[in-house]
């Protein structure tokens, strides 16, 4: 991953952060790739750092973002303790894709 990479998501990572520490979750249900339900607000409530990724499978600059994550993920989970939820906004006719991008 080069630096630049790197520095972009961090920058926006802090920046996120500030931003959530001063508002709460708002209070919005979603649906799971099993078809369960879970609201937004519950979120970050497991005690670990919780990074919310909203994409899209068109969106190229989303993509880029999950795959400078995946690449320090592991080691995130192990050095902090964090989990990554990643939020499609994909209309329900392109959601037949979201399983293949999230197994690569």
């Amino acid at each position: 991953m080069n630096f630049q990479k790197i520095t972009l998501f961090a920058c926006a990572f802090l920046f996120s952060m500030t931003l959530m520490a001063q508002k709460p979750l708002p209070d919005a249900e979603v649906k799971t790739l099993e078809g369960e339900t879970l609201n937004i607000k519950d979120l970050g409530k497991s005690g670990k750092i919780t990074v919310i990724s909203f994409w899209a499978t068109w969106c190229k600059p989303c993509n880029n973002e999950l795959d400078a994550i995946a690449e320090v993920y592991e080691d995130w989970q192990d050095e902090y303790d964090m989990e990554l939820v990643a939020i499609t906004i994909d209309t329900r006719r392109a959601f037949a894709k979201v399983p293949g991008w999230v197994e690569t």
